[in-house]
């Protein structure tokens, strides 16, 4: 939530400053980063799939 938060507060300078270039620059990074991390994140969540924390069943 707050790397939202921050984000938000960074684009929301920016525009205030009317600085166009580094906006796109920025946007760039954020889609370049999360692209990158596309693969560990569904791998991640994969894991945490195998290690399902629900209801314990003895037999």
């Amino acid at each position: 939530m707050m790397v939202l938060i921050a984000i938000t507060a960074v684009f929301y300078l920016l525009s205030a400053r009317n600085d166009q270039a580094l906006i796109v620059i920025i946007s760039l990074l954020l889609v370049s980063i999360v692209w990158a991390l596309q693969s560990s994140i569904l791998r991640y969540m994969n894991e945490l799939k195998i290690f399902n924390t629900g209801a314990i069943s003895e037999k």
